[in-house]
């Protein structure tokens, strides 16, 4: 049964393909700015909120769950009881703002 980090995975190589698709080239500095801007619906992640890419530090804001182990499953994979969930703007670091990326003008650039 593939897990979380497989599901991340497969899920960030998919916006990425989006994101090339998007901006009709490979250029790491476009795909870079339009990841910047991303959002992702929370339907499309299985989550409550929708979930963002912070364009000053590069994280992915997401809902935050807290789970624990169910010990009523209704099958195989219902492993977790989510006991409490909260908004990604709710839990989102003061510490982000301090975050300084390297300037684009900085940054290499590379396209195939």
């Amino acid at each position: 049964m593939p897990g979380n980090v497989y599901y991340n995975g497969y899920y960030a190589m998919r916006e990425l393909i989006r994101v090339i698709e998007r901006v009709g080239s490979t250029n790491n500095i476009k795909i870079i700015k339009a990841l910047e801007g991303l959002r992702m619906p929370a339907r499309d992640r299985m989550q409550h909120h929708d979930a963002w890419m912070d364009p000053h530090s590069h994280h992915v804001q997401q809902t935050i769950y807290l789970g624990s182990r169910n010990f009523e499953p209704r099958d195989k994979t219902d492993l977790f009881k989510i006991e409490a969930w909260a908004k990604p703007e709710d839990v989102q670091s003061e510490t982000e703002k301090d975050c300084r990326l390297e300037p684009y003008e900085s940054t290499p650039t590379y396209e195939m």
